[in-house]
């Protein structure tokens, strides 16, 4: 089994005729991070398969390779809270399973932030270049760490009525684009 991961690439774009989107999932519901130390697996929606059936996306937040090849994954969440003082520190990583779930791998390194005021948030981007065989599950997680306050979820942020009449739509708690290497055969 081959399994390669370059990151973080956080931001970077993909290279126009090289990477084509297959897939974008999004969740704008608030999605918790307590209890403290806890992980939780991410939410995207109701979930779906790609276009091409490369990839799937449960609605527990589990991805599943349908067909193996390289990939290109861009994640997007907001982070914050709302009440509350103190300094929080809120992780983000990605696992992977290659046993249908009975064990779980941490990919690269995962990404931090601190949110130090009661109405904070931030809004991180990450992405990994992957190529993983069919059958391969994949998961975010977050948490909040005891190092920092217990307060902090993925939180989505609703546009006012105005802007909504222009077609802005709510900015999401999470958000997963994939793409496909263009001219690759998944198998």
């Amino acid at each position: 089994m081959s399994v390669t991961i370059n990151s973080p690439v956080a931001g970077v774009p993909p290279i126009p005729d090289i990477w084509t989107t297959e897939v974008n999932f999004v969740d704008t519901t608030t999605q918790s991070g307590s209890p403290i130390d806890t992980p939780k697996t991410i939410l995207f929606g109701a979930g779906g398969t790609s276009g091409a059936g490369i990839i799937s996306c449960d609605s527990s937040g589990i991805f599943t390779l349908l067909k193996g090849g390289p990939l290109f994954i861009k994640n997007r969440f907001r982070v914050g809270r709302t009440s509350s003082t103190g300094v929080s520190h809120i992780f983000i990583w990605a696992e992977a399973s290659f046993n249908a779930g009975s064990t779980w791998t941490v990919l690269g390194n995962p990404i931090a932030t601190t949110l130090d005021a009661a109405a904070d948030s931030q809004v991180v981007f990450d992405g990994a270049f992957l190529n993983l065989p069919k059958t391969t599950l994949l998961r975010q997680r977050f948490a909040r760490s005891s190092t920092g306050a217990d307060f902090g979820d993925l939180i989505p942020l609703v546009p006012s009525a105005s802007l909504i009449t222009y077609g802005i739509a709510t900015a999401p708690s999470a958000q997963i684009t994939v793409y496909k290497a263009t001219g690759y055969s998944y198998t």
